[in-house]
């Protein structure tokens, strides 16, 4: 006996759901799917975490569900990680997974709005933005639990989705947690900033500024703006990657106490006595999808 692709139960139930809203010329010939999967290697685990879902759709899948198990292969790549935000604990479950791979499959007109809001993303589905749009009348809902993943308060904008459905207005702010917070349009982008690289002024991630090639998480604050204030006040100029100024100067980062700092130490002493402040941080701009306020 052939030996069965990986999930391939959770596959045949995802095809098998498909075919029940199709005719019967339209249906997927799950037999054909799966054979043609196990000859590219889906039966291995490894390999199948591997594969597009261009490859998965080769099979014999329609784009949109190739799209679903792709992502059903890839699930456990990383540890369940506790999302908090600031009203709720809450840890993604299986039953969570289900939901996105059931709703994926269906009109945004056909979900509840809970289903919406477990996948929406304001750079993501235009369907679901605008089914959600719709619903609250194009006002402001969505309260952002972190405004760099965007990631939403699902409770939160659940509940104000639902006044607003009763016909109460709630406003453009609310409070949680005793602190304010903004509400946004469905399909709005949040303002959100990054920490910048002190020396080229890139947006950094996780601390690594691709420029550099050097990870900046960690590096004390005042020695981080001890490094501006050289590339701005004594070097005037940014040295570009792999250059030996750029490699002297990172070398001198491990060491604060280098005397290669001086001159902008005392620089910097003299511009915050100016009551000048260096801002290492800066929004986001261009997240794709960005739109503009309404």
């Amino acid at each position: 006996m052939a030996k069965p692709l990986f999930k391939q139960a959770e596959l045949l139930a995802l095809v098998a759901d498909y075919n029940d809203g199709q005719d019967a010329t339209d249906t997927v010939n799950a037999d054909d799917v799966v054979k043609k999967l196990r000859k590219a290697g889906a039966a291995v685990e490894a390999a199948a975490r591997q594969m597009s879902f261009e490859e998965i759709e080769a099979a014999g899948l329609p784009k949109t569900l190739a799209r679903v198990v792709a992502s059903l292969w890839r699930a456990e790549e990383k540890p369940v990680a506790l999302v908090t935000t600031q009203s709720e604990t809450h840890r993604p479950t299986s039953e969570d997974a289900m939901m996105a791979l059931a709703t994926s499959l269906r009109l945004a007109s056909q979900m509840s709005d809970a289903e919406l809001l477990a996948i929406y993303k304001p750079n993501e589905r235009d369907d679901v933005i605008q089914e959600l749009d719709k619903r609250a009348r194009g006002k402001r809902f969505i309260v952002f639990a972190d405004k760099t993943s965007l990631t939403i308060n699902r409770p939160t904008s659940e509940k104000h989705l639902e006044l607003i459905k009763q016909g109460v207005e709630i406003g453009e702010t609310t409070m949680i947690d005793g602190v304010l917070c903004e509400m946004h349009r469905a399909g709005e982008l949040p303002i959100a900033s990054l920490d910048i690289c002190p020396v080229h002024e890139c947006h950094l991630v996780d601390g690594f500024c691709p420029q550099c090639n050097f990870n900046w998480k960690g590096v004390p604050q005042d020695l981080l703006e001890t490094v501006w204030i050289y590339i701005n006040q004594v070097l005037a100029d940014k040295p570009k990657s792999g250059s030996p100024e750029l490699n002297m100067l990172l070398s001198a980062v491990k060491n604060a106490g280098d005397q290669f700092w001086n001159e902008a130490k005392m620089k910097l002493v003299t511009w915050k006595d100016g009551g000048q402040v260096i801002v290492l941080r800066k929004p986001i701009r261009d997240l794709p999808g960005a739109q503009a306020k309404k």
